[in-house]
Protein backbone atom coordinates (compact mmCIF):
# COMPACT_ATOMS: atom_id res chain seq x y z
CA UNK A 1 0.00 0.00 0.00
CA UNK A 2 0.96 3.63 -1.03
CA UNK A 3 -0.36 6.98 -0.27
CA UNK A 4 -2.54 7.47 -3.22
CA UNK A 5 -2.66 11.00 -3.44
CA UNK A 6 1.26 12.09 -3.73
CA UNK A 7 1.26 11.70 -7.25
CA UNK A 8 -2.59 11.70 -8.29
CA UNK A 9 -5.71 14.37 -7.30
CA UNK A 10 -9.58 14.02 -6.74
CA UNK A 11 -11.77 15.06 -9.69
CA UNK A 12 -15.26 13.98 -8.63
CA UNK A 13 -16.66 12.01 -5.44
CA UNK A 14 -19.26 10.44 -3.83
CA UNK A 15 -20.62 8.90 -0.02
CA UNK A 16 -22.57 6.30 0.48
CA UNK A 17 -22.57 6.26 4.10
CA UNK A 18 -20.47 7.02 7.57
CA UNK A 19 -17.58 4.92 6.14
CA UNK A 20 -17.78 4.49 2.11
CA UNK A 21 -17.20 6.61 -0.44
CA UNK A 22 -16.19 6.66 -4.28
CA UNK A 23 -13.70 9.07 -6.03
CA UNK A 24 -12.28 9.77 -9.36
CA UNK A 25 -8.41 9.87 -9.57
CA UNK A 26 -6.60 11.40 -12.47
CA UNK A 27 -2.77 11.64 -12.59
CA UNK A 28 -1.23 15.24 -11.68
CA UNK A 29 1.48 15.00 -14.69
CA UNK A 30 -1.51 14.29 -17.09
CA UNK A 31 -4.39 15.89 -15.43
CA UNK A 32 -3.74 19.75 -17.82
CA UNK A 33 -3.06 17.79 -21.00
CA UNK A 34 -6.19 18.20 -23.38
CA UNK A 35 -5.36 15.20 -25.21
CA UNK A 36 -5.04 12.93 -22.23
CA UNK A 37 -8.43 12.14 -20.23
CA UNK A 38 -8.55 10.17 -17.92
CA UNK A 39 -9.70 9.07 -14.89
CA UNK A 40 -9.48 5.96 -12.34
CA UNK A 41 -12.63 4.69 -10.24
CA UNK A 42 -11.66 4.03 -6.79
CA UNK A 43 -14.26 2.52 -3.89
CA UNK A 44 -13.15 4.12 -0.65
CA UNK A 45 -13.73 2.52 3.08
CA UNK A 46 -11.77 3.99 5.73
CA UNK A 47 -8.96 5.29 5.06
CA UNK A 48 -8.58 2.77 1.87
CA UNK A 49 -9.30 2.72 -1.62
CA UNK A 50 -9.45 -0.07 -4.17
CA UNK A 51 -9.27 0.59 -8.41
CA UNK A 52 -12.93 -0.02 -10.43
CA UNK A 53 -11.23 0.31 -13.85
CA UNK A 54 -9.46 3.00 -15.77
CA UNK A 55 -10.81 5.22 -18.74
CA UNK A 56 -9.72 7.44 -21.47
CA UNK A 57 -12.41 9.67 -20.87
CA UNK A 58 -13.19 12.71 -18.49
CA UNK A 59 -15.20 11.48 -15.45
CA UNK A 60 -17.47 13.97 -14.24
CA UNK A 61 -19.58 12.88 -11.67
CA UNK A 62 -20.54 9.88 -9.20
CA UNK A 63 -23.26 8.39 -7.29
CA UNK A 64 -24.27 5.34 -5.18
CA UNK A 65 -27.48 4.11 -6.67
CA UNK A 66 -29.46 0.34 -7.84
CA UNK A 67 -30.41 -1.61 -5.27
CA UNK A 68 -29.38 -0.67 -1.56
CA UNK A 69 -27.15 1.76 -3.27
CA UNK A 70 -24.47 -1.31 -3.88
CA UNK A 71 -23.67 0.06 -7.03
CA UNK A 72 -20.97 3.13 -7.67
CA UNK A 73 -22.23 5.29 -11.01
CA UNK A 74 -19.49 7.31 -12.87
CA UNK A 75 -20.57 9.66 -15.51
CA UNK A 76 -17.91 10.43 -18.59
CA UNK A 77 -18.48 13.84 -19.84
CA UNK A 78 -19.96 12.31 -23.32
CA UNK A 79 -22.52 9.96 -21.74
CA UNK A 80 -20.35 6.85 -20.89
CA UNK A 81 -21.60 5.58 -17.65
CA UNK A 82 -19.40 2.92 -15.68
CA UNK A 83 -21.39 0.96 -13.12
CA UNK A 84 -19.57 -1.16 -10.33
CA UNK A 85 -20.94 -3.05 -7.53
CA UNK A 86 -17.55 -4.06 -6.46
CA UNK A 87 -17.49 -7.43 -8.62
CA UNK A 88 -18.88 -6.97 -11.23
CA UNK A 89 -19.16 -3.88 -13.80
CA UNK A 90 -21.09 -2.43 -16.66
CA UNK A 91 -20.86 0.04 -19.09
CA UNK A 92 -23.97 2.37 -20.18
CA UNK A 93 -24.60 4.91 -22.45
CA UNK A 94 -26.32 8.61 -22.86
CA UNK A 95 -27.29 9.54 -25.95
CA UNK A 96 -25.60 13.21 -25.27
CA UNK A 97 -27.76 15.88 -27.52
CA UNK A 98 -25.51 18.75 -27.38
CA UNK A 99 -22.62 19.84 -25.42
CA UNK A 100 -20.68 17.75 -22.45
CA UNK A 101 -22.36 16.57 -19.32
CA UNK A 102 -21.41 17.85 -16.05
CA UNK A 103 -22.96 16.32 -13.18
CA UNK A 104 -24.47 13.07 -11.83
CA UNK A 105 -26.78 12.92 -8.18
CA UNK A 106 -28.68 10.02 -6.84
CA UNK A 107 -32.54 11.42 -6.23
CA UNK A 108 -35.18 9.65 -5.28
CA UNK A 109 -34.47 5.97 -6.79
CA UNK A 110 -32.68 6.82 -9.85
CA UNK A 111 -29.77 8.66 -10.81
CA UNK A 112 -29.57 12.10 -12.41
CA UNK A 113 -27.15 12.98 -14.67
CA UNK A 114 -27.12 17.05 -15.79
CA UNK A 115 -24.99 18.96 -17.94
CA UNK A 116 -24.88 21.45 -21.21
CA UNK A 117 -27.65 23.30 -23.09
CA UNK A 118 -30.02 22.25 -20.11
CA UNK A 119 -29.49 18.50 -20.59
CA UNK A 120 -31.27 16.54 -17.60
CA UNK A 121 -31.24 12.35 -18.04
CA UNK A 122 -32.31 10.25 -15.40
CA UNK A 123 -31.50 6.06 -15.02
CA UNK A 124 -34.28 4.01 -15.30
CA UNK A 125 -32.99 0.43 -15.13
CA UNK A 126 -29.91 0.68 -18.00
CA UNK A 127 -31.43 2.94 -19.63
CA UNK A 128 -31.08 6.76 -19.46
CA UNK A 129 -33.85 8.48 -20.51
CA UNK A 130 -33.87 12.49 -21.04
CA UNK A 131 -36.10 14.71 -18.65
CA UNK A 132 -35.18 18.11 -19.33
CA UNK A 133 -36.45 21.56 -20.45
CA UNK A 134 -37.88 21.28 -24.15
CA UNK A 135 -36.95 23.33 -27.06
CA UNK A 136 -38.94 25.88 -26.70
CA UNK A 137 -37.18 26.60 -23.31
CA UNK A 138 -33.59 26.03 -24.46
CA UNK A 139 -34.83 28.34 -26.98
CA UNK A 140 -35.27 31.44 -24.42
CA UNK A 141 -32.16 30.35 -22.58
CA UNK A 142 -29.51 29.98 -24.92
CA UNK A 143 -26.59 28.49 -23.94
CA UNK A 144 -27.60 28.21 -20.44
CA UNK A 145 -26.55 24.75 -18.55
CA UNK A 146 -27.52 22.73 -15.81
CA UNK A 147 -24.10 22.75 -13.74
CA UNK A 148 -25.67 20.79 -10.74
CA UNK A 149 -28.52 18.93 -9.63
CA UNK A 150 -30.03 18.32 -6.57
CA UNK A 151 -34.03 17.49 -5.42
CA UNK A 152 -36.67 16.48 -2.70
CA UNK A 153 -37.47 13.65 -4.97
CA UNK A 154 -37.93 12.59 -8.79
CA UNK A 155 -41.26 14.87 -8.62
CA UNK A 156 -39.28 17.66 -7.22
CA UNK A 157 -36.01 18.59 -8.87
CA UNK A 158 -33.44 22.14 -8.52
CA UNK A 159 -30.59 23.33 -11.28
CA UNK A 160 -27.85 25.12 -10.97
CA UNK A 161 -28.19 27.39 -13.82
CA UNK A 162 -25.88 30.20 -15.48
CA UNK A 163 -26.89 33.81 -15.36
CA UNK A 164 -28.78 33.75 -11.83
CA UNK A 165 -31.25 31.26 -13.28
CA UNK A 166 -32.49 28.42 -10.82
CA UNK A 167 -34.22 25.03 -12.71
CA UNK A 168 -37.17 23.72 -10.97
CA UNK A 169 -38.97 20.66 -11.90
CA UNK A 170 -42.48 19.79 -11.01
CA UNK A 171 -42.47 16.23 -12.46
CA UNK A 172 -43.51 17.41 -15.66
CA UNK A 173 -42.32 20.59 -16.11
CA UNK A 174 -39.63 22.60 -16.25
CA UNK A 175 -39.47 26.36 -14.91
CA UNK A 176 -36.83 28.52 -14.89
CA UNK A 177 -36.80 30.77 -12.10
CA UNK A 178 -34.44 34.22 -12.58
CA UNK A 179 -33.47 35.58 -9.78
CA UNK A 180 -32.16 39.25 -8.71
CA UNK A 181 -28.19 38.38 -10.53
CA UNK A 182 -26.72 37.66 -13.55
CA UNK A 183 -24.12 35.68 -11.09
CA UNK A 184 -23.81 32.00 -12.37
CA UNK A 185 -24.90 29.05 -9.58
CA UNK A 186 -22.39 25.96 -9.62
CA UNK A 187 -23.89 23.82 -6.93
CA UNK A 188 -27.41 23.30 -5.44
CA UNK A 189 -28.24 21.44 -2.45
CA UNK A 190 -31.70 20.21 -1.09
CA UNK A 191 -31.57 20.98 2.96
CA UNK A 192 -32.51 18.70 5.99
CA UNK A 193 -34.19 21.94 6.84
CA UNK A 194 -36.67 21.77 3.47
CA UNK A 195 -34.63 24.64 1.98
CA UNK A 196 -32.75 24.87 -1.43
CA UNK A 197 -29.40 26.33 -1.20
CA UNK A 198 -27.30 27.36 -4.13
CA UNK A 199 -24.14 29.11 -4.80
CA UNK A 200 -21.14 29.58 -7.48
CA UNK A 201 -19.86 32.91 -8.33
CA UNK A 202 -18.42 35.17 -5.84
CA UNK A 203 -19.91 32.93 -3.49
CA UNK A 204 -23.31 33.82 -3.74
CA UNK A 205 -25.75 32.05 -1.86
CA UNK A 206 -30.06 32.07 -3.03
CA UNK A 207 -32.16 29.71 -0.39
CA UNK A 208 -35.81 29.15 -1.47
CA UNK A 209 -38.22 26.76 -2.84
CA UNK A 210 -40.30 26.19 -5.69
CA UNK A 211 -40.11 29.89 -7.60
CA UNK A 212 -39.30 31.76 -4.46
CA UNK A 213 -35.67 32.41 -3.59
CA UNK A 214 -33.26 35.12 -1.85
CA UNK A 215 -30.34 36.22 -3.40
CA UNK A 216 -27.50 36.89 -0.66
CA UNK A 217 -24.50 38.07 -1.70
CA UNK A 218 -21.00 39.05 0.05
CA UNK A 219 -20.29 42.74 0.29
CA UNK A 220 -16.61 41.73 -1.29
CA UNK A 221 -16.77 38.70 -4.14
CA UNK A 222 -15.45 35.50 -2.82
CA UNK A 223 -13.43 32.71 -4.83
CA UNK A 224 -15.82 30.94 -6.68
CA UNK A 225 -18.14 28.17 -4.97
CA UNK A 226 -18.30 24.93 -6.00
CA UNK A 227 -20.10 22.58 -3.28
CA UNK A 228 -22.63 23.68 -1.03
CA UNK A 229 -24.14 21.73 1.81
CA UNK A 230 -26.29 22.18 5.14
CA UNK A 231 -24.94 21.02 8.35
CA UNK A 232 -26.33 21.30 11.86
CA UNK A 233 -28.02 24.53 10.64
CA UNK A 234 -24.78 26.10 9.03
CA UNK A 235 -24.26 26.21 5.63
CA UNK A 236 -20.78 25.36 4.08
CA UNK A 237 -19.68 26.49 0.86
CA UNK A 238 -16.61 24.93 -0.61
CA UNK A 239 -13.60 26.56 -2.92
CA UNK A 240 -11.20 25.02 -4.53
CA UNK A 241 -8.70 26.31 -1.59
CA UNK A 242 -11.13 27.58 1.03
CA UNK A 243 -14.15 26.00 3.16
CA UNK A 244 -16.29 28.85 4.18
CA UNK A 245 -19.34 29.10 6.45
CA UNK A 246 -22.65 31.22 6.12
CA UNK A 247 -24.98 31.61 8.73
CA UNK A 248 -27.60 33.48 6.78
CA UNK A 249 -26.36 36.54 6.98
CA UNK A 250 -22.13 36.61 7.44
CA UNK A 251 -19.68 34.74 5.54
CA UNK A 252 -16.62 33.02 7.72
CA UNK A 253 -13.55 31.24 6.52
CA UNK A 254 -13.59 28.07 8.49
CA UNK A 255 -10.40 28.23 10.37
CA UNK A 256 -10.87 24.22 11.56
CA UNK A 257 -11.52 23.35 8.22
CA UNK A 258 -8.61 25.05 6.77
CA UNK A 259 -6.67 24.17 9.60
CA UNK A 260 -7.32 20.46 8.73
CA UNK A 261 -7.00 20.67 4.61
CA UNK A 262 -5.71 22.94 2.17
CA UNK A 263 -8.21 21.90 -0.87
CA UNK A 264 -11.97 21.53 -1.06
CA UNK A 265 -14.21 21.19 -3.76
CA UNK A 266 -17.33 18.68 -3.10
CA UNK A 267 -19.26 18.46 -0.23
CA UNK A 268 -21.00 15.55 0.72
CA UNK A 269 -23.40 14.60 3.59
CA UNK A 270 -23.82 11.20 5.67
CA UNK A 271 -25.64 10.60 8.68
CA UNK A 272 -23.00 11.63 11.00
CA UNK A 273 -20.57 13.37 8.80
CA UNK A 274 -20.11 16.26 6.62
CA UNK A 275 -17.65 15.45 4.28
CA UNK A 276 -15.26 17.39 1.61
CA UNK A 277 -13.88 16.39 -1.08
CA UNK A 278 -10.65 18.38 -2.38
CA UNK A 279 -8.23 17.79 -4.84
CA UNK A 280 -5.82 16.53 -2.33
CA UNK A 281 -7.44 15.67 1.23
CA UNK A 282 -10.44 14.34 2.32
CA UNK A 283 -11.78 15.46 5.40
CA UNK A 284 -14.88 14.84 7.30
CA UNK A 285 -16.43 16.71 10.14
CA UNK A 286 -18.63 15.64 12.95
CA UNK A 287 -19.88 19.19 14.06
CA UNK A 288 -17.01 19.41 16.56
CA UNK A 289 -13.57 18.66 14.79
CA UNK A 290 -12.50 18.47 11.02
CA UNK A 291 -10.74 15.13 10.63
CA UNK A 292 -8.37 14.64 8.08
CA UNK A 293 -7.63 11.19 6.37
CA UNK A 294 -4.08 11.39 6.18
CA UNK A 295 -2.84 8.58 4.17
CA UNK A 296 -5.12 7.61 1.90
CA UNK A 297 -4.08 3.98 0.86
CA UNK A 298 -4.53 1.80 -2.31
CA UNK A 299 -4.72 -2.09 -2.34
Amino acid sequence: MYPILETLSINTSAVKDDETGAIVLVVDELAQLPDAPHGAIYDLRGDTVTELGFHETNLVGQCFSGPDRRQIVTLAEWGDVFVSDGETSSLEHIEVQFGPLRNLTQIGANAIACGADLQVFRRESTQWISIGPDASIRADFPANHIEAIDGFGENELYGAGRDGVIWWFDGSAWHPVQSQTNLSFYAVHCGSDDKVYLSGQGGIVAVGRYGDFEIHKPDTPLADVWGVALWNEIVYLASFRAMITWDGSEWDTSAEAMAAGQTFYDLNVSPSYLWSFGMKDILKFDGETWMRINEVKVR
